[in-house]
Formats: structure tokens, sequence, C-alpha cells
């Protein structure tokens, strides 16, 4: 999260409620400001440890652009309170840069590489976009910049993160919705001359963190709750080239499916035991 200047005041530190923060309630922004359980920001603001304007407010009461939010000072001890400090930010912005694909004021899309995480603390997209959009005035107290759908981490292809919390409302409605289409590029083994429509019923493994078809359910063929489309593009007797694009949304989903029907991603070592290439080279709004 970015945010603006900290001022010392007694024995409070205060901020300002930013753009992103506007129409929040207090309790919700400093959730996730603070980083603590909402039974503990609930009684700091009780017990005045947290203050609206100086006064003494309901945990439920919205804030609006420009309030300011006092903070005991014990209360904020160890936290950055002077924003994010980034090293070497010119590699950062080359290497976000060379796979920029598109961007705006409320969003960007982004090429993202194999081997990538979304999310994480490390070197991931994450981490990456907050430090690229460092400059821009996009500060917030509870928001950052952020993905709004999946991709796995050795998925390369489009990722599209909101930049504001509008966009980020809308984005995600539309993606949870299914307006959005997305269409994946794979490498499958074996020859597929047609187009096929996979219907499965899967279910993931926490535990060993894979997803696996249920082969018919209680000999319920018409039971299913996952839908893949794989239409071929290139085709040998070895291996398609093939457009995937799915009805639903499991994490795994394409690679299971595939798998599971005979035609396993090429390069995939958790699902095919001979070797996985795909892409998500299509987004339409």
């Amino acid at each position: 999260m970015l945010f603006g200047d900290v001022k010392s005041v007694g024995k409070y530190n205060v901020i300002n409620v930013l753009n992103n923060d506007d129409g929040k309630r207090l309790d919700v922004v400093l959730i996730k400001f603070l980083k603590l359980p909402k039974s503990k920001v609930i009684k700091h603001i009780r017990n005045g440890d947290i203050r609206l304007n100086n006064l003494k407010v309901s945990f439920s009461q919205r804030v609006l652009k420009d309030d300011k939010i006092y903070l005991y000072k014990p209360l904020v001890q160890g936290l950055n309170l002077n924003g994010v400090v980034i090293k070497n930010k010119t590699d950062i912005l080359r290497d976000v840069e060379s796979r920029l694909v598109y961007e705006d004021k409320d969003l960007l899309v982004i090429n993202k590489r194999k081997g990538v995480l979304v999310h994480g603390d490390g070197y991931s997209l994450d981490v990456l976009i907050n430090a690229y959009l460092l400059d821009e005035n996009l500060a917030s107290l509870s928001f950052k910049p952020s993905a709004v759908h999946r991709l796995d981490r050795n998925t390369s292809g489009l990722i599209v993160f909101a930049k504001n919390i509008y966009s980020a409302r809308i984005l995600s409605k539309a993606f949870s919705s299914g307006i959005v289409t997305k269409r994946y590029l794979a490498l499958l083994d074996g020859e597929i001359r047609k187009s096929l429509t996979y219907k499965n019923f899967l279910y993931r493994d926490k535990i060993v963190k894979k997803t696996f078809v249920m082969d018919n359910l209680n000999n319920n063929i018409n039971k299913f709750n996952a839908i893949t489309i794989v239409k071929p593009l290139l085709v040998s007797k070895f291996a398609t080239l093939a457009e995937v694009s799915i009805k639903t949304g499991f994490t795994h989903q394409i690679r299971a499916q595939c798998a599971f029907n005979n035609h396993a991603l090429i390069d995939d070592k958790k699902y095919n035991p001979k070797f996985k290439k795909i892409i998500t080279f299509y987004i339409l709004f």
C-alpha cells in the first residue's frame, strides 16, 4: 500500500484518508493498513487509540477523502510509515516496460513470464507492478494495485492489474461473471483433428496441491463441474497446438482435464510424466 505524508501530533501519528479509501468504513481501512485482526482494531478505536479528525467515533464510521486518522504512536511502532523503498528500480522499470501490453489510468495488462508468481513477497508480479507504479498518484491506506484474475506460476501470458479500487471492483465482477473471454495456447500430446469439449468432475487435493478428475461419478455421466473446450490449430502425429477456453475456473483445470483425456500438456511434469506449454494470449473486454 502506498500512502502520503505522515505527521506527528503529540502522542499520535496522523495520516490522511486518500482517494482509494474514500467511503470505506474506518475499521476496514485500518485492518488492512495496520495488519491487525478486526477485534483489535475495534478495541483500539473504542479506547481512543485511533481517532478520526481527532474525535472518538464508531468503528463503522465511513471515512472521506482528506479526513485525518490519528493513530497512537505505540500502535504503529514497527510499521514503515514513510512508504515503500525499492532497490534496483531502473531494472524493475525496464523489466515491466518490456512486457507491458496495455496501460491506462485504471488498469494495465502485462505478459507474465513462466515461473513468476502473480502474488508473493519475493520476486512476484505483485511486487514488480507496485514498484513500477510508485511514481503515480495511487496512494491508499487500504488498497494496492493488484491482479484481478489468476494464472499458474508455470503459465505465461496476459495478466490484468487494477490500478484503483473502482476499476478493481468493476474488473473483478467482469471476470467472475464470465463477461471477460480468456483463451489459452497449449501444446498438447497426441493428434487432435477436431474440436473437443471436456466435461468432467474435478476435485482439488490441497495436501498434494493437485487437481484430480473423478471418472464416472456414481455412474452419472451428466454430473460435471468443469468444462474445457479444445480447438486444434496446428496438428502433427505427435503433438497439437491448440486454442483452449474454459467455461469454469478450477485451479489447474486445463492441465488436469487434458491429461485425463489423453492429451496432456507437453512439458507438464505434474500431470504428464513425459514432459507444459500454455500461454494466455487473448483477453476480450
